[in-house]
């Protein structure tokens, strides 16, 4: 592993993610969303890091998005908890939580797949992102009383964003497959 900025970013926002959970499960909420803030602040700038100053490794393209992944579910199933996703249906409190969790293992599965077979990983695409960037802002009115049935219309719109973003990969998937594999040097 290369020690460049953006990997030592992402390597923060891991460790951010279960120090996150624990507020959250404690019902410390303010320094839960402070934590979920700069892990989500640490995406935006070791991506821009990494592009501008050409640092983009094998590494971050694995573990960025794993980092994504993990403080987004890690968020949603601490709020599925604390019943703030829907205070009265269980069954409904954990449906958005499962969903995620599903469809990000179908990527992560889809991604060994492509990584297995020697295909190019491509990078994310403006529906993944517009994707993460709604979750993260519904994650952060959840945290909140105040915020909470704001929070609700943004995840739902998080979620419609996101089974278009999961319909948008399946297609770069067969894609990709389509392709012959890259050569190792």
């Amino acid at each position: 592993m290369t020690f460049n900025i953006p990997n030592i970013l992402t390597i923060i926002r891991l460790i951010l993610v279960p120090c996150m959970g624990v507020c959250m499960y404690k019902g410390l909420y303010i320094p839960a969303a402070v934590m979920f803030f700069i892990a989500g602040t640490t995406d935006v700038i070791d991506g821009y890091i990494a592009r501008k100053l050409n640092q983009i490794t094998y590494f971050g393209k694995i573990m960025d998005p794993l980092a994504d992944k993990l403080l987004s579910v890690t968020a949603l199933v601490m709020l599925a908890i604390a019943g703030r996703i829907h205070e009265t249906n269980a069954v409904l409190n954990w449906i958005i939580p499962a969903f995620v969790l599903s469809k990000e293992a179908l990527m992560g599965i889809g991604g060994l797949i492509i990584v297995k077979t020697k295909h190019r990983i491509r990078s994310s695409n403006w529906y993944g992102k517009a994707a993460t960037c709604l979750f993260f802002v519904a994650i952060l009115l959840l945290m909140f009383e105040v915020t909470l049935t704001a929070g609700r219309w943004f995840l739902v719109v998080a979620v419609l964003c996101s089974v278009f973003a999961l319909i948008m990969y399946i297609r770069v998937f067969f894609s990709i497959q389509a392709d012959p594999p890259i050569e190792k040097k």
